[in-house]
């Protein structure tokens, strides 16, 4: 369908009334909480700021034009069977038993950190002490291909109760659901969906037999610290990654323990057990973008993601699409900034470029070889503390347009975005570069 100047004109006008009635209406006081346990109960009255958080973000999208779809967008894309992934396979595990990969990984250039940097590194111990108690260091390390997984992530210290023996009824999954969602929020999460089960996103070998929902966690990373280049070997990035982290090891295990504690099975889940991504393209949290990294409507990529496996009776939330496979079609920013090469330009693919890349599904293969390799180059095997990259992250333009306390015409920007056809969304990213998002800060000289 032809996109005409009248019509992305017309997009621009409904745009500005919408966010123009958003910006009308912050202003305006919520209505107090009455704090008697007679009117509301006491529970409901101690949640209801999170309910009202809840009513705000499903309004926030419908304003912008995202959609709930009955099928995530990913499913236009499958050419077969989807095979359970082998954790053993991921980048970071082959490197403690391929013996190729070792090879190629471990000749590859170092670089020495700047100075400048150190404080990064003072950040980074900070903000990783509490995640070193929560997470399992009892498991030996680099078990993914088991329950457990690499110890940044996952898997948790087990709940400190047992499940409940006694149930607390479920007469109605859809309130239970409300429920549940306003205590993740208690507990730190930004974002939370309901998704069906699906052994697909199930790591290959793990067995959960009781399994039937998975809730979906976001965890917003800071955006003033990911804005900084992560090369040569900058640790502030890091320290707003390992910030995500350290709140994942703190909401997941609540959350679940919670579930125990009200008579019901469940699991947490970090970056162990489950494919997260996918399971937040279920909940309806947002949809995978070029560098294979969840994009959501309030943040853009800008998340840390976890999950809790449960019996639980709930109601799962239907997926959402706001356009960002053709975004990304369009954009290909992520792939000129990645230093390591390894995102793709052009078309999907269902090929994978090496065997830490799933089958099935035709998407933009990000080569996860070629962007470990670079975080080796940048330094992350030598210094005391982790110093990858998240450039991609960093230049995204749903990055900057998902950032904390931005003037209300972000959110039109969004909506231009979402609805604006092809002509709006190539005026976003245009829009971006002209207002200096996405380029290098403090300036540094690209690694060889």
């Amino acid at each position: 369908m032809k996109y005409s100047r009248r019509d992305f004109l017309k997009t621009i006008a409904a745009g500005i009334g919408i966010v123009g009635s958003t910006a009308i209406g912050a202003g305006t006081p919520l209505k107090a909480v009455e704090d008697t346990a007679s009117d509301l109960g006491i529970v409901e009255a101690s949640l209801e700021p999170y309910e009202r958080k809840l009513a705000e973000q499903e309004a926030y999208r419908a304003r912008l034009g995202v959609r709930r779809v009955e099928r995530p967008t990913y499913e236009r894309f499958i050419e077969g069977p989807i095979p359970r992934f082998d954790g053993r396979n991921t980048a970071f595990i082959r490197l403690s038993w391929d013996k190729e990969y070792i090879t190629r990984h471990t000749a590859t250039f170092i670089r020495e950190p700047n100075k400048w940097d150190l404080e990064s590194y003072a950040l980074i111990a900070g903000v990783d002490y509490p995640r070193s108690f929560l997470v399992d260091l009892t498991l030996p390390p680099l078990l993914t291909w088991q329950p457990g997984t690499t110890s940044v992530g996952g898997p948790y210290q087990p709940p400190r109760i047992p499940k409940n023996t006694e149930q607390m009824p479920v007469p109605d999954p859809a309130r239970m659901s409300k429920r549940i969602k306003q205590v993740a929020m208690f507990y730190g999460a930004d974002l939370v969906g309901i998704a069906p089960y699906d052994e697909r996103w199930v790591l290959k070998g793990v067995e959960i037999p009781w399994a039937k929902y998975v809730i979906s966690l976001a965890i917003e990373m800071d955006y003033e610290f990911l804005r900084i280049i992560s090369y040569p070997a900058s640790g502030y990035p890091q320290a707003a990654t390992f910030m995500g982290y350290t709140k994942m090891a703190e909401v997941a295990p609540a959350l679940a323990t919670y579930i125990l504690g009200i008579g019901y099975n469940a699991r947490a889940c970090g970056n162990d057990t489950v494919l997260n991504i996918p399971i937040a393209m279920d909940a309806g949290l947002g949809e995978m973008g070029r560098h294979n990294m969840l994009i959501t409507p309030e943040f853009g990529p800008r998340v840390r993601l976890c999950s809790v496996i449960t019996d639980l009776p709930l109601q799962p939330d239907k997926p959402i699409d706001f356009g960002i496979q053709r975004f990304c079609e369009l954009c290909n920013k992520c792939a000129r900034a990645c230093p390591g090469r390894a995102i793709p330009f052009g078309d999907r693919t269902s090929t994978p470029p090496n065997i830490s890349n799933n089958s099935g599904l035709r998407k933009w293969q990000r080569d996860a070889e070629l962007c470990r390799t670079f975080w080796r180059r940048n330094g992350m095997d030598t210094l005391g503390y982790r110093h990858p990259c998240q450039e991609c992250i960093r230049v995204c333009p749903w990055n900057i347009y998902g950032r904390k306390n931005n003037p209300w015409y972000f959110d039109l920007f969004k909506y231009i975005a979402i609805n604006g056809g092809d002509a709006g969304k190539s005026f976003i990213i245009q829009l971006h570069d002209f207002l200096g998002y996405g380029r290098p800060f403090p300036p540094q000289p690209v690694p060889p």
